[in-house]
């Protein structure tokens, strides 16, 4: 699409300058020259950002086999990027810090887990 406008100016820029200024969907051409090239790009950025989000999604719908490698840093940036919106609508302020990579088996972090939230509910 960006290649396409990028194409297209060109024969856009000599038509006006052998007309004069006209409208293109409604708007006019020097408004559109402008305005149209920004909203490819965040057409573009967002399809890409709807692609990491399925991407995300299908990561959390198909959990890892327990032998494959569960990495728990990677596991907080997906769930950052599918919350982004949440985030950023109920907080002036969000950071987060990853520690070092704790590579572990999935077996072996739900293992943890359990036991940490067994600990967590017993100290309540």
């Amino acid at each position: 699409m960006a290649q396409a406008w990028a194409d297209a100016v060109a024969f856009l820029d000599a038509y006006q300058n052998n007309r004069g200024e006209f409208a293109l969907a409604g708007l006019p051409y020097t408004e559109m020259r402008s305005t149209l090239p920004l909203l490819i790009r965040d057409a573009q950025e967002g399809a890409l950002r709807i692609m990491q989000i399925i991407a995300d999604l299908k990561g959390f719908a198909r959990p890892a086999q327990a032998a494959q490698p569960f990495c728990l840093n990677e596991a907080v940036r997906r769930a950052l990027r599918l919350l982004a919106h949440l985030i950023q609508k109920h907080t002036d302020r969000f950071e987060v810090e990853p520690g070092e990579s704790l590579a572990r088996s999935a077996r072996r972090m739900r293992s943890t887990l359990s036991k940490s939230s067994s600990i967590w509910s017993s100290m309540r």
